[in-house]
């Protein structure tokens, strides 16, 4: 579904990506990681099509049609992508329920949005907690509300492929873990989906790919328990720490510190 060949790209002559390559098949779930300024923003503008790659190729795949991202149109990827940004600016004239609905335009009809699209974004405020904020200004809300309803807009497009920005930043222990469930049951079956963490322990507990990405390259891709190790946190992140597992969870212990 996702193919990225050799990409490479810079700001304004300063690499950000250099050489990426690797894929992600229809129907799984795989977090990326890295330090701060690894790539990881730039990488999903890439694969949603908002940038295009310096060099190298992206491909997507969606039942049988090969489509390179940003030569796209935004309606057209609309259909195909959904993108969960790590920030978006709040328009105080927007209600939830109107930002939400948005996500429906690129399946809208004609004569724009129908009971069917509406029927579609109720769902899934309910199911995002936001049933009783349907109503409420976006500048009024929390900075995890806010972050639940960008979730909610990019489920209501129900694209096959599902990009997020770090999705549970702003949001409490209770949320992360709902809203990563919500996520992972959406994406099953023939969806993709590929977010960007910022939490290690909370990327290991529920994805069972990681891609390390540093220095704008990959560092190491595969099952979690191969790619979290001491050596390659090290390597990737400049920090020794011995890593345990406790009953199935990661445990990173800082070298002559406590246990965090």
């Amino acid at each position: 579904m996702i193919e990225l060949n050799k990409v490479s790209f810079s700001y304004n002559g300063s690499p950000v990506l250099d050489g990426v390559t690797f894929d992600v098949g229809e129907g799984e779930m795989v977090a990326i990681v890295g330090p701060n300024g690894a790539g990881k923003s730039t990488l999903l503008k890439l694969v949603s099509g908002l940038l295009k790659p310096d060099s190298g190729n992206i491909k997507l795949t969606f039942n049988g049609r090969v489509c390179q991202p940003h030569r796209l149109s935004r309606k057209t990827a609309a259909r195909l992508v959904a993108m969960v940004p790590q920030q978006n600016p709040r328009n105080a004239e927007f209600s939830v329920e109107e930002l939400v609905l948005s996500g429906r335009y690129s399946q809208s009809g004609f004569w724009g949005y129908e009971a069917r699209d509406r029927r579609i974004v109720h769902q899934v405020m309910e199911s995002c907690g936001l049933g009783d904020l349907a109503q409420r200004r976006l500048n009024e809300l929390s900075g995890g509300e806010f972050k639940r309803t960008l979730l909610a807009r990019a489920l209501a497009q129900q694209a096959p492929l599902i990009l997020m920005d770090e999705p549970t930043t702003d949001l409490d222990l209770r949320y992360q873990e709902e809203i990563l469930h919500l996520v992972k049951e959406r994406a099953s079956g023939s969806r993709c989906l590929l977010a960007v963490m910022h939490d290690l322990v909370l990327a290991t507990r529920h994805f069972s790919r990681i891609i390390i990405l540093s220095d704008g390259r990959v560092y190491a891709d595969g099952a979690v328990e191969e790619v979290i190790t001491s050596e390659n946190i090290r390597r990737a992140y400049g920090l020794e720490v011995d890593v345990d597992w406790h009953r199935g969870q990661l445990v990173l212990i800082p070298k002559g510190k406590g246990r965090i």
